[in-house]
């Protein structure tokens, strides 16, 4: 069924945007496809574990018009592919490496320095990251709009504290599981990016019970979730 999705497409060279999420036997001839798609701006992998490390390297050189795609959960994201997804596709400005297991500090240097202009930017767990690098990307990716942190238990107060010295932008971040963030690095991020509409910090145990006061009192207009 998949190989007859994928020859379908042959039908369509202008094709812009692909779907293909939870295709569980998606393997063989998703290379040959990406490569005669180079106008793609739309691409989203999400839940195929069969994609080979080989096929997402593809990406880099055949669809470099990228503006958004999602690999989330996808075991053929390594630190060399991943690396060349972000040097060969500087348009993006929506990136998700959800559940990736294999990005780590160095592939996020790598984005720090080659994309700038992300928009949306899921890191959920990517348990490797730390607040260093991430510091690094949020200072380089100032227009950042939604900004997913789930599981990331290597993170803290640094992390928020430059979130909200570095994106005004910014209308709603999520992050859990980690027992480095505190009030004080809530209240650097809500006090420094002034359109956050929503704001999700769950299941990390230095919060407060004040924290959701204070914020329910200074900034009703934001749905806070902590815990």
């Amino acid at each position: 069924m998949v190989l007859s999705v994928l020859s379908d497409t042959a039908h369509f060279p202008l094709l812009t945007s692909l779907d293909l999420s939870r295709c569980a036997a998606l393997t063989t001839g998703f290379s040959e496809m990406a490569q005669a798609r180079p106008k793609l701006k739309l691409l989203r992998l999400e839940q195929c574990p069969q994609v080979s490390e080989e096929a997402i390297s593809t990406i880099s050189n055949a669809c470099m018009l990228l503006e958004d795609l999602s690999l989330a959960s996808c075991l053929g994201v390594t630190m060399s592919s991943s690396s060349q997804i972000i040097t060969g596709c500087k348009s993006l400005t929506s990136l998700s490496f959800a559940n990736c297991s294999h990005i780590n500090d160095v592939v996020l240097a790598c984005l720090a320095q080659h994309l700038t202009g992300l928009k949306r930017l899921d890191l959920s767990g990517c348990f490797l990251i730390t607040d260093v690098k991430v510091e690094n990307v949020v200072k380089a990716n100032t227009l950042l709009q939604d900004l997913k942190l789930y599981g990331c238990r290597l993170l803290g107060d640094k992390s928020l504290q430059m979130v909200g010295e570095s994106c005004p932008h910014l209308s709603a971040f999520h992050l859990s599981l980690s027992e480095r963030v505190s009030d004080v690095g809530v209240m650097h991020l809500i006090l420094g990016c002034p359109l956050l509409s929503e704001v999700h910090v769950t299941n990390c145990p230095a919060l407060s019970p004040e924290i959701r006061k204070a914020v329910a009192l200074q900034m009703p207009w934001i749905t806070f979730v902590a815990s």
